[in-house]
């Protein structure tokens, strides 16, 4: 599938006409702790992910020191904010939509496993980083080639190019730079 990314960590940064996104995988207490600078919203994204690469925690910073959003899941679709308050409309959502953020085609393209022509549908939590709205979407990820994914939501599709860590290249306007 994907070559492991060493527990040592691994950074990786992406260039975009608004701005740099940096992205940071630290291993820490069994699971990955992904941090995500994207200086075009001027947001920080903390994601715990398990050593499958399930989302099991969210949190958005913006301009405080505390958490503006703070989503968490029991790690079967159930999400709920950390404060305790159960968000039954994100019921189902197993992977990440943040727009201008690589690194979440990263998580699904490891998480899924997919031989190359293989193809899968899931649901995700759409969040805005600039308003901090959450939506459930449908997403069809396709591995093209060993390399080269597609995901498709809405009708729009969308190809990208992994490394061998499984790491995007590029995406969208986004280009890998380190």
């Amino acid at each position: 599938m994907f070559d492991p990314i060493s527990s040592d960590g691994l950074d990786a940064q992406w260039s975009h006409d608004h701005g740099d996104t940096h992205a940071s995988f630290q291993w820490d207490n069994e699971a990955w702790t992904v941090r995500v600078i994207d200086h075009a919203r001027q947001a920080e994204t903390v994601l715990r992910v398990s050593p499958t690469w399930s989302v099991r925690q969210v949190l958005v910073f913006r301009d405080l020191p505390e958490p503006d959003l703070w989503l968490g899941t029991d790690g079967t679709g159930r999400w709920g904010e950390v404060n305790g308050i159960y968000r039954n409309e994100l019921d189902g959502g197993t992977d990440l939509v943040l727009a201008g953020v690589p690194v979440a085609d990263t998580l699904v393209a490891r998480r899924l496993g997919l031989a190359s022509g293989d193809h899968a549908e899931v649901t995700m939590i759409d969040i805005d980083l600039e308003t901090l709205a959450v939506e459930l979407v449908t997403a069809r990820y396709h591995r093209v080639e060993h390399r080269r994914w597609m995901r498709t939501v809405d009708g729009t599709s969308t190809e990208f190019e992994v490394d061998d860590h499984g790491i995007v290249i590029d995406v969208d306007d986004y280009r890998r730079v380190r």
